[in-house]
């Protein structure tokens, strides 16, 4: 219960003084109503969003049936490939081993931008999901216990997201590159309602939070090539002595 209907309880209401004086006034009921139809609208959407991830979460079918259907096969392993793909687990130690083998500043800039908005997204993510603190609700729950205590929104859809748009806001413009971000995007926020792990609304909510992760950090926090220079060289000095030593040892 909310907004008026829980002032009007909570509260001292006196009887009225007068016959046929009103202990509630015409504004609060009609707040009232407005409060029940948007609970209504919420509870449809709500229930929209639970029936259609749903039909959509084919997991149990593809492991029922990935021994006489190739085509539930692919589609499984296809879905745990975008799942490990699109973890900070496997993107973080890739993007650092592409910051150490950065051929030129150029490349090492763009490397450690990418590494520092993965952070600020994870960031992000964690604040909104602490903040809405949306459970993981049937049959998700029971399907992956103790994975996630928050599902909303979706960490993978975010970054996918967010690298997307860095991606294509650096690349030169080509519409094959864009189709192809593009589908990544969206192929692996597919697989997390598909394998079951997040409701439409997770993987819709982590797309939007990941774009605006993407665009506010290249708008406030992209770090120039004159900044990082130096720590460049440092990288490239390191790299050179160790290479030494072990040619050396060898």
């Amino acid at each position: 219960m909310a907004g008026v209907r829980k002032r009007l309880i909570s509260q001292d209401v006196s009887m009225p003084s007068q016959p046929g004086e009103s202990i509630v006034s015409n504004e609060d009921i009609i707040q009232i109503i407005e409060e029940v139809q948007q609970e209504a609208r919420s509870s449809k959407l709500l229930q929209l969003d639970i029936t259609m991830t749903q039909r959509l979460s084919v997991r149990e079918v593809m492991l029922e049936n990935k021994e006489d259907s190739p085509v539930y096969l692919t589609l499984l392993i296809h879905c745990i490939l975008c799942e490990i793909g699109g973890s900070l687990l496997f993107l973080l130690p890739h993007t650092l081993l592409l910051i150490l083998t950065s051929p030129n500043l150029s490349y090492f800039t763009f490397y450690t931008n990418l590494l520092q908005a993965q952070i600020l997204d994870s960031v992000v993510k964690v604040a909104v999901k602490v903040a809405v603190r949306r459970q993981q609700e049937e049959p998700l729950a029971s399907q992956f216990p103790g994975i996630s205590h928050f599902s909303f929104p979706s960490g993978h859809c975010s970054r996918m997201a967010m690298l997307g748009y860095i991606l294509i806001k650096f690349s030169p413009n080509g519409a094959l590159f864009f189709l192809f971000v593009a589908m990544s995007v969206i192929t692996v926020s597919l697989s997390r309602v598909v394998l079951g792990r997040h409701f439409i609304s997770d993987m819709l909510g982590g797309i939007v939070t990941g774009i605006v992760n993407g665009a506010l950090f290249v708008a406030f926090f992209w770090t120039e090539e004159q900044a990082l220079a130096e720590f460049f060289e440092i990288r490239s000095n390191t790299l050179d002595w160790v290479d030494g030593v072990i040619g050396s040892i060898l």
